[in-house]
């Protein structure tokens, strides 16, 4: 029972004291919900939304303690900063009391507003709000599992809401002559950092958070966690010499943390800087997780091998970095420098 997809819109379906009460051809399912709704009112009966008399705020409290409080990272700040803006259009609301046309009305304020960024006031992004709808659909996603919501009460779910367009910004795959002029133009700390990023493939927060004591160098391996899994993570020669300076200059025996600082803002400065004297003002961190891919690619290694160094978990999160034919076509445009017969 609920609502869901049916013929060429949805329905909704449920039984209240023996009899089946339906309705179609709703446009989506936020309107098909939205009819169950308001037909359960209609023959009086008790609204299955309401479990807690929590409001929203104290719903998000308690999700911090139990679910971001026991985590560490860069992430979980995030999450907590997405949630706050919730906390302020919503704060004292009841959790069950929040409605799909709330969080449409929250996505069209949001989309209209600036941030104070680098440079100046800049429009919020697509990418920005999507994010901060995600946030807010996982926080519901638990409320169903603790019992605050009804089951199927979920009114930032993206089959509910839609999401905000977002501009698509096209990959920069920098060659090895800009990524040594990137790597000189930051300070030594600074460009350790990039440079394990570019040989190894990771994410940042990989690199800022890599434990000494994870370290193999004997076969030359690094264990790290990233989105909740465990990763084996071989490193070449160049990572390896890089580590290797790193721990000379920390002293012996170094333990703990290989960078010490807590966040990227420094990183963030000299990366601002260093990008903008390259004249690639919209180079991102990211786009070193791609290059090296593309490197990997190019030297011939195959998309299977790319997608496990990458931590993807499927060959078509890895086809948005390399086409999966790539090297097919490579191997086609090679028979070419054979000359004519």
């Amino acid at each position: 029972m609920g609502a869901y997809k049916y013929r060429e819109g949805y329905r909704y379906r449920f039984i209240l004291g023996g009899d089946l009460h339906e309705g179609y051809g709703f446009p989506s399912k936020r309107a098909a919900l939205e009819a169950e709704w308001k037909k359960r009112a209609e023959l009086g009966a008790p609204s299955r939304r309401v479990r807690s008399e929590l409001t929203f705020r104290e719903v998000v409290a308690l999700y911090d303690r139990e679910v971001l409080a026991p985590r560490a990272g860069r992430n979980v700040a995030n999450v907590r900063r997405s949630l706050g803006r919730f906390v302020t259009a919503w704060g004292e609301r009841r959790l069950d009391h929040i409605e799909p046309d709330d969080v449409e009305q929250w996505r069209r304020e949001r989309t209209g507003q600036t941030v104070q960024r680098r440079g100046g006031l800049r429009p919020v992004t697509g990418a920005t709000i999507n994010r901060d709808l995600d946030y807010l659909a996982s926080l519901y996603t638990w409320a169903q599992g603790r019992r605050l919501v009804a089951p199927d009460w979920n009114p930032a779910k993206r089959s509910v809401v839609k999401r905000a367009k977002e501009e698509w910004r096209p990959w920069v795959i920098l060659s090895q002559d800009q990524l040594q002029q990137l790597y000189a133009s930051l300070p030594e700390h600074e460009a350790s950092k990039v440079e394990l990023l570019a040989n190894l493939g990771v994410r940042k927060q990989v690199v800022l958070d890599l434990e000494w004591e994870r370290v193999d160098w004997a076969h030359r391996l690094l264990q790290y966690t990233s989105k909740g899994k465990s990763k084996v993570h071989p490193f070449n020669e160049r990572a390896y010499k890089l580590l290797r300076g790193l721990h000379e200059g920390a002293g012996e025996p170094p333990a703990g943390r290989v960078f010490q600082e807590r966040t990227d803002t420094t990183l963030r400065r000299w990366w601002d800087r260093a990008r903008r004297e390259l004249g690639l003002p919209d180079l991102r961190r990211h786009d070193l997780r791609v290059t090296f891919a593309r490197m990997l690619a190019s030297k011939g290694a195959d998309l299977k091998t790319i997608q496990g160094l990458l931590g993807h978990s499927t060959l078509t999160m890895t086809a948005r970095y390399i086409p999966s034919d790539l090297q097919a076509q490579r191997a086609a445009v090679a028979l070419l420098d054979g000359g004519t017969t």
